[in-house]
Parts: C-alpha cells; sequence; structure tokens
C-alpha cells in the first residue's frame, strides 16, 4: 500500500439491516481529522430505503443528528461541555464509494474489488443480521483483519482467531429481531 493512512473498508448495500448507524457512530467516536485514518464506504442506496441516494448527503445527514451512541461516547471521553462535530470538515476522513448493484449501475469489476480490498488494512462491517455476508468472505480471502457482528450467517465461519467478533444484544426492529452490535 502506498498510503500511511490506516485504511477502514466496509462494504454493503445501504440498509438498516447493515448497520451502517452503529459503523459512523463508532468511527466518530474512535477518531479524530487528525488521526491518520480513513474509512472507506463502498455502497450503493437501493430503491425501497427511500430519501436520497447519494451517499454523502446521507452520511451528511446523519452527522448532524446527535445519535444516542456518539452522544454518550462524547460526553464520556471528550468532555460533557464540549460541543460535538456535526460538520463533515469537523469529523474524521471519509471516501464515498458509491455504485450500484450491477456493473451497468456502477457496481465495480471483480479486479477493481481486489485491487479495493489490497488497498484497505481491515474490513469493518457492524451488521445487525447477514445470510452469508459475502464481502467477509472476499476480505477474508484477501487476508484482511475483518471486525464483524458475531451474528447469523457469519459465525459459521468467524472465529476468534480469525476475525475480532463485535458482541451484540438481540432487539426488536418493526417486527424482526436484529443483533444490536455493541461497540
Amino acid at each position: 500500500r502506498q498510503s500511511d493512512d490506516l485504511v477502514l473498508l466496509s462494504v454493503f448495500k445501504w440498509e438498516q439491516r447493515k448497520g451502517w448507524d452503529i459503523l459512523l457512530d463508532a468511527y466518530f467516536s474512535a477518531f479524530t481529522p487528525e488521526d491518520k485514518v480513513i474509512l472507506k464506504i463502498r455502497s450503493y442506496v437501493p430503491s425501497w430505503e427511500g430519501g436520497s441516494t447519494n451517499i454523502h448527503t446521507k452520511i451528511a445527514q446523519y452527522a448532524k443528528m446527535e445519535s444516542p451512541n456518539r452522544v454518550r461516547y462524547w460526553r464520556k471521553h471528550k468532555g460533557g461541555t464540549a460541543s460535538m462535530p456535526t460538520d463533515l470538515e469537523e469529523l474524521p476522513r471519509i471516501e464515498y464509494l458509491q455504485g450500484g448493484p450491477t456493473i451497468k449501475e456502477g457496481a465495480l469489476s471483480r479486479a477493481e474489488m481486489r485491487d479495493l480490498y489490497a488497498a484497505s488494512d481491515v474490513l469493518v462491517l457492524p451488521t445487525r443480521g447477514e445470510g452469508w455476508g459475502l464481502p467477509i468472505v472476499e476480505a477474508m480471502a484477501m487476508e484482511l483483519p475483518v471486525i464483524v457482528t458475531n451474528f447469523s450467517g457469519p459465525t459459521e465461519y468467524l472465529t476468534r482467531s480469525n476475525s475480532y467478533p463485535i458482541g451484540y444484544a438481540m432487539v426488536e426492529r418493526h417486527s424482526h429481531m436484529y443483533a444490536e452490535p455493541d461497540f
């Protein structure tokens, strides 16, 4: 790799089940703009999610919200009276690699995905539930460390010796049960 920065990669479809909000809360809470770290997000917004399909816009909107997890962390570790940054320029760096689910809609080729994994240091996916978790398997095939919720399909191949499992609590969401990753 050519960068001295720690490159965190997350590859997912932009939907609540994939835990993008938990990913952003953890990243915004753990790092500052001065840290030599960057979060690369490879994603697309499916039509059923509604609202903007622009990931940059979605992240900017979310950064302005006072997420309970981020507020709690900020008050505990950064000082109870300090104002929490909400402007993207005041937050750690994020690179958006937006596309669609098919090559026609902007998906990356297999070679481009391989290069993306090769240019990264770790895959982070605080998912609320996966059937199999293709990005996890792809990252592991590229010998990348993976930080993934220790729940559902990936538990068939993830162990403490080949991954960094994220704990969770079961919560009910809209008549479904999800694993809520515990960062």
